[in-house]
């Protein structure tokens, strides 16, 4: 069944607000919202986004899943989340996204969300994963046991798995780094490389760390 039907665009002010159905299964979700997206092609790239989940009860694995595989696939500008079970809402507001009630900032237990971007001199230390709304820029470093999440570009130096877990990855909406590190592996990376300046995904396979490029 072709769910992204059930993904509707409509105008709101200066943006879009993006449906999305409650009667579309879980596992499911990306696939639909993603090739609803590519039907629509350029319609919401840059474009205000309020993304709206309606009465789908959220947790924040999910939320956590669906921005891995949906919006750091493509320059999404996201304006507002948006929904209706109230546990959902609580789990937004408790991330430090911006709902309709406002913003929040909070630091999980395991997650760490930081909803800005950081400047050269920020450093980042954190006991989990961390997801950076924005961009690192280059003189910016963050430290982490779990994995790293940057939705904008990745100039400065991110180091997951910094105790020593080969089991996580590193994501970049934009890779621009000259090196990343994942445990006590690091990887040089040279200035013209082909996946400059694109989506990435970077793990450890083998003992060696691996950069692969997100397809959109």
């Amino acid at each position: 069944m072709d769910y992204s039907r059930k993904v509707q665009f409509k105008g709101e002010g200066e943006g879009i607000r993006l449906l999305i159905s409650e009667d579309i299964p879980m596992d499911c979700l990306h696939d639909a919202v993603n090739t609803a997206l590519d039907k629509a092609e350029k319609l919401a790239i840059g474009v205000p986004l309020i993304l709206d989940f309606k009465m789908r009860p959220l947790t924040q694995k999910d939320v956590v899943s669906f921005l891995s595989n949906v919006v750091m696939k493509r320059p999404l500008k996201i304006k507002e989340w948006r929904v209706l079970d109230r546990g959902g809402k609580e789990v937004l507001d408790r991330m430090g996204f911006k709902t309709q009630e406002g913003q929040r900032t909070y630091q999980g237990k395991g997650t760490l969300f930081v909803q800005r971007s950081l400047r050269s001199g920020n450093t980042i230390e954190h006991d989990g994963d961390v997801i950076v709304l924005g961009n690192v820029n280059e003189g910016a470093e963050i430290y982490a046991t779990g994995s790293v999440c940057v939705w904008g570009k990745l100039c400065g130096l991110a180091h997951a798995g910094c105790e020593g877990d080969d089991d996580v990855f590193i994501i970049a909406g934009s890779f621009e780094a000259n090196q990343v590190r994942i445990s006590d592996k690091i990887s040089y990376v040279q200035p013209d490389t082909f996946w400059t300046g694109k989506p990435v995904k970077v793990y450890v396979d083998q003992g060696k760390i691996v950069v692969s490029e997100l397809s959109g």
